[in-house]
C-alpha cells in the first residue's frame, strides 16, 4: 500500500510563490521518478532522475501532492505505460518524437535504443533542453548524435518546420508521444498536433498521449487558484467519452484509436491494496495510421 499521506511526508517542503506549467512538468515529476522505492513499487525505473532533483522541484512536488491525491501513483503509472510503448517503438520505428520532453532520459538508457538505429527528436523550450544536457554532461554523460534536441514553443505553431530543420523525415513512419503535455496547450495548438498533416505523419505512424477530462481540469484549476491565484490547466477540446473520442480521432484521419482509463492501468501496476477513486477522469490514448497499435 502506498498511502498519499506517506508520499506527501517525503516531500513536505515549503511551496513556491511562483509556478509555471514548465516547472510543474519538468521539476515536480522528476522528484517522483527519483524515488527508488516508488519506482520499484510501480515496476519502472529512471536511473538518471536523481541528477535533476532540486529544492524547487521538491516544492513543486509538494504543491502538486497537496492539490491532487493521485499525483504520485497516477503519474508513475502513466510513466510506466509510456515507457513500455517507447521501448517497443525503438525496435519498430526509425524516428521517434517526444513532445514536451522535459528531463526525459529514456532514449539514453533504454536497451532498445542502444543500436542508434532510431533517431529521437526531443521537443521542448530551449531552457529546458539546455538544462537537461548540461546536467547530463556534468555527470559524464554526453547525449549521442541520434538524440536530437528540437527547441520549439509548441504554441508557436511551427513544430513541423522545427522538426524538419533537425532532420525529421515526414514521409517516414514515426512514433509520436506527448506525456503530461496536453492540458497545458491551447485549443488551436492541440488540434494542429492531433491532425496528422499538422505534424506531418506518414502512413504507418503511431501517436500516443494522455489527457484530463473537464472534471479534473476544473477541480485542479480551482485548487491551484485558491492557493496561488492562477488557473494553469487547459480543457481538452474533443469528446471525452471513450467511444465518442475514438470516433472523433478517426474523423481527423486516424485508422485506429484506443482510449484507456489511467485508473485501470494504475490498478494493474500498483499494489492491489491501494485505495483508488471510483471514477476515471484521466485517459491514455493511442492512435495509428494504417497499422496496428503497439
Amino acid at each position: 500500500m502506498i498511502p498519499s499521506s506517506a508520499i506527501k511526508q517525503r516531500f513536505n517542503t515549503a511551496m513556491p510563490e511562483n509556478i509555471s506549467p514548465v516547472q510543474i512538468t519538468a521539476d515536480g515529476l522528476i522528484v517522483l521518478r527519483a524515488d527508488a522505492a516508488l519506482m520499484r513499487d510501480v515496476g519502472a525505473q529512471d536511473p538518471y532522475a536523481q541528477w535533476f532533483v532540486t529544492e524547487e522541484g521538491q516544492r513543486m512536488a509538494s504543491l502538486a501532492l497537496a492539490t491532487d491525491p493521485v499525483f504520485a501513483v497516477f503519474n508513475l503509472a502513466r510513466y510506466r505505460w509510456f515507457s513500455e510503448r517507447l521501448a517497443k517503438a525503438a525496435e519498430t520505428f526509425s524516428q521517434v518524437v517526444i513532445l514536451g520532453s522535459g528531463y526525459d532520459t529514456r532514449p539514453l538508457w533504454m536497451p532498445p535504443f542502444n543500436s542508434g538505429q532510431c533517431k529521437v527528436f526531443t521537443v521542448d523550450v530551449t531552457t529546458t533542453l539546455s538544462v537537461r544536457d548540461d546536467v547530463l554532461r556534468s555527470h559524464g554523460v554526453t547525449p549521442p548524435p541520434w538524440i536530437v534536441p528540437v527547441s520549439c514553443d509548441l504554441n508557436s505553431g511551427n513544430l513541423r518546420g522545427a522538426l524538419e530543420l533537425k532532420g525529421f523525415r515526414p514521409e517516414r513512419p514515426s512514433f509520436i508521444m506527448a506525456e503530461g503535455l496536453f492540458y497545458y496547450l491551447s485549443v488551436p495548438t492541440l488540434m494542429n498536433l492531433l491532425t496528422p498533416v499538422g505534424i506531418g505523419l506518414a502512413p504507418g505512424s503511431i501517436f500516443q498521449f494522455d489527457f484530463w477530462a473537464d472534471a479534473r481540469v476544473n477541480r485542479l484549476n480551482d485548487q491551484v487558484f485558491e492557493r496561488r491565484g492562477i488557473r494553469m490547466f487547459k480543457s481538452f477540446p474533443l469528446p471525452q467519452q471513450k467511444h465518442e473520442l475514438a470516433a472523433a480521432l478517426k474523423g481527423l484521419g486516424y485508422d485506429r484509436a484506443e482510449v484507456t482509463s489511467l485508473n485501470e492501468v494504475a490498478r494493474d501496476y500498483w499494489p492491489s491494496s491501494y485505495r483508488w477513486p471510483d471514477e476515471s477522469d484521466w485517459y491514455l490514448v493511442a492512435m495509428s495510421l494504417g497499422r496496428n497499435l503497439l
